[in-house]
């Protein structure tokens, strides 16, 4: 409160109150980003055991896939929040390596989107997923900046989940597909959306808590969407069962 009423002819006051209150701004976005972070892990692993407790498991099984996704994507949001707090070094070394990481969450969005939208060409799916991983490694450790690394490699990962989001507005609207909450999966799709596109602007404004929260929320709207504990099942939904609705339509 003494910033508050600091006398505005005290310059060393005025300063002093500036950085407490940036000071403070910074260790509420840091504290979000870690609780954003670990909350998508603890998702995570609700996905996995889920996937793993059900007596016929393929590798193909949402579950499976978003689980692998949120639980990179977990620990991607607090290595970049202990990075924002000066724990860890900013360095661009770790900024490759934590973009090569990234990958393990592009990976089984692009194993799901290949099976359910393109299973004639199953047998391509192969080389795809290691063009794909090429490309990321390639431009995550030739990149020259930051923002070109980002400008290349994230609108990959928006073609994915635009290419979920238009999954599951089908099987939504058909409501072929009972096993799944579509409406809480494209509901996911969109905040992850709006995250990633947001994310570079909220980063520059110092507000990437902001996109680390939305992101939060889309992982909670699509373990709740995938698992639906409203659907008496002894099993969980596979990418299969997805492309069946889809292609169907």
């Amino acid at each position: 409160m003494g910033c508050l009423y600091a006398d505005v002819r005290n310059e060393v006051t005025k300063s002093s109150c500036v950085v407490d209150e940036m000071q403070t701004l910074l260790d509420i976005a840091t504290t979000a980003a870690v609780g954003a972070g670990i909350l998508s892990i603890l998702v995570s692993m609700y996905l996995l055991g889920t996937w793993h407790r059900q007596e016929n498991r393929i590798w193909t099984d949402l579950p499976l896939l978003f689980g692998i996704a949120f639980l990179v994507l977990g620990f991607n949001v607090v290595f970049i929040a202990l990075q924002g707090a000066g724990i860890l070094p900013d360095t661009m070394e770790l900024f490759r390596i934590r973009s090569v990481i990234v990958a393990g969450t592009v990976i089984p969005l692009l194993i799901a989107v290949l099976h359910i939208w393109l299973p004639r060409f199953k047998h391509r799916f192969s080389h795809i997923v290691a063009v794909v991983s090429v490309y990321w490694i390639l431009v995550s450790f030739l990149g020259p900046s930051r923002e070109l690394i980002m400008m290349m490699n994230i609108p990959l990962m928006l073609v994915f989940v635009t290419a979920v989001l238009a999954t599951f507005i089908v099987t939504w609207k058909t409501n072929r597909l009972q096993e799944i909450r579509s409406d809480l999966m494209v509901l996911s799709s969109i905040l992850l959306l709006i995250s990633q596109v947001s994310k570079i602007v909220l980063i520059g404004l110092g507000l990437g808590f902001v996109s680390d929260g939305i992101t939060t929320l889309g992982v909670i709207s699509a373990a709740i969407g995938i698992t639906n504990p409203w659907f008496d099942r002894t099993v969980t939904p596979g990418v299969q069962a997805v492309a069946s609705s889809v292609q169907t339509y």
